[in-house]
């Protein structure tokens, strides 16, 4: 194959995508996930960029994932509509995020402390408004989220059912996954991303609390 001659002198480093690979690889982790099925809501943090999400979400209803605020709110000046901002919620940061509920976006909020859920229903019952919560599941090496057999995950998910506020679901991600070398490495880490989700939702709903949605799926781990 014969390349540009910009392709091999570059002025300056930039981010180069195979379009073709790029599509398959997409369709092959859409095909595997929706044969369990479950379904696909992918990060954009590395994409933050309105042509390959094109790609990656089917409709403009597909279900997306952020890192930041400023990347929810320029994908829901595009058009996206189901959004979930994967980093433990701040209380002065909700302000915006009520500003995106009130456009008609679906937009879901991470915690992990009972501090952030009793902020988020205060700030909920205060400014009438209502908050679709997910609580992160520590399921590896503590990078973030609550254990699964903690205490607090129960009072936290009692503290959501109140007024203002809902407990859309649960949410793991294996961390620890990027260290693996080996398929067995995968499957072990894999493994216990579900399984500690799966225990985290069993406790929540022997207290007669729905979770609807359990998420898991680091890159390393989604096949």
């Amino acid at each position: 194959m014969t390349y540009p001659d910009w392709l091999n002198q570059p002025e300056t480093p930039f981010l180069l995508i195979d379009e073709v690979r790029y599509k398959n690889n997409i369709e092959r982790l859409y095909k595997h996930v929706e044969n369990l099925g479950s379904y696909v809501r992918p990060h954009l943090k590395t994409l933050r960029s309105p042509e390959a999400a094109r790609c990656l979400l089917k409709h403009s209803h597909s279900p997306a994932t952020v890192s930041t605020l400023a990347e929810a709110e320029h994908f829901a000046n595009i058009g996206y509509t189901d959004i979930l901002y994967a980093v433990g919620i701040s209380p002065h940061k909700l302000d915006r995020v009520a500003n995106l509920i009130r456009q008609g976006i679906t937009m879901h909020i991470l915690l992990d402390t009972l501090e952030q859920a009793k902020a988020v229903r205060e700030y909920a019952i205060n400014h009438n408004v209502t908050f679709s919560s997910f609580i992160e599941v520590d399921c590896d090496g503590h990078r973030g989220g609550i254990p699964p057999e903690s205490d607090e995950l129960v009072d936290i998910a009692i503290m959501l059912q109140g007024k203002g506020t809902i407990l859309t679901g649960l949410l793991a991600h294996a961390g620890e996954s990027y260290h693996c070398h080996h398929i067995d490495e995968l499957h072990k880490a894999a493994k216990a991303e579900c399984d500690a989700i799966r225990r985290a939702s069993e406790r929540i709903r022997a207290h007669g609390i729905s979770c609807s949605i359990l998420s898991v799926g680091a890159t390393p781990t989604a096949l």
